[in-house]
């Protein structure tokens, strides 16, 4: 009797969980399931990841020179116009660079033309229009034309010592207004005025085109020029410059030393740049 009732107590028991197995079981497949789901769509996103990454790469590039720099704006001219245009140029502006401008506006030394000289509005690889200048001349056009073999910051250049200028005075911005002309010495220059998301302007910068040198700013570093920081360790064992004076006058001296060792990576030879085709 015993007998009988341990083998009834067992089939029971394998009974109870039958159900219990079917549906752990099931539980499992499902499982199983959801996590082969799961990797499908991980395989497909990280798929379409690297295909997006890829595309970025290809595109970012095109976009980034979608817009030319002065230099590229240079060579439309000497193509267009003729490689001697290139020792009658003025100025050089561009407006809303970000980082450079959708157009450049050359001035030229021009004697037939009204006033002396005559303006050139190059975008899109091409000259769109020539005439008189629309506003007012930067520089002489009576031997204040830019010696373009002294060139050897681009505007790409100009943007990047501008840009770090800026970070290391905690000027924000949004865009840049770029000038390129001679300054009373005859020195090309590269005038980069710092415009905010109000299109208001927030600083200058003025960079020499030859040796990429911070030579003076407004609206950081209280204005503070090249003389000043030579003439800084002078005044200050005479007692003439506060302590907030002397840290700007570092600060701005730090900035240039930092712009030297940037030139050294963004300089570009124009004369290389215009005789590589």
């Amino acid at each position: 009797m015993s007998t009988y009732r341990a083998r009834d107590q067992a089939w029971n028991t394998r009974l109870w969980h039958l159900p219990a197995i079917s549906e752990i079981t099931k539980t499992a497949i499902l499982t199983a399931k959801v996590i082969e789901l799961g990797l499908k769509q991980l395989f497909t996103f990280i798929t379409m990841w690297r295909s997006l990454v890829a595309l970025l790469l290809f595109v970012n590039p095109a976009l980034a020179q979608e817009h030319a720099t002065a230099y590229e704006a240079l060579r439309v001219v000497a193509r267009e116009s003729g490689r001697n245009a290139l020792h009658h140029i003025v100025s050089i502006t561009g407006v809303e660079g970000d980082p450079q401008p959708k157009k450049w506006n050359i001035v030229l030394e021009s004697p037939d033309a009204g006033g002396g000289v005559r303006e050139v509005e190059v975008h899109d690889g091409r000259i769109g229009s020539e005439g008189a200048p629309r506003g007012s001349v930067a520089g002489s056009a009576e031997g204040a034309t830019i010696d373009t073999a002294r060139l050897n910051l681009d505007s790409s250049g100009a943007y990047a010592l501008a840009s770090h200028t800026a970070q290391t005075s905690h000027t924000k911005f949004a865009t840049v207004d770029y000038t390129l002309r001679t300054d009373e010495r005859g020195e090309p220059v590269w005038i980069v005025t710092l415009v905010n998301k109000s299109s208001r302007p927030v600083g200058t910068i003025n960079i020499g085109a030859t040796r990429g040198t911070v030579r003076r700013t407004e609206g950081m570093f209280a204005g503070t020029t090249m003389e000043d920081v030579e003439t800084e360790y002078d005044a200050e064992e005479r007692g003439m410059l506060t302590g907030i004076e002397a840290r700007i006058k570092r600060a701005f001296h730090r900035t240039q030393e930092e712009a030297r060792g940037m030139f050294e990576r963004v300089k570009r030879s124009f004369s290389d740049f215009i005789n590589r085709e």
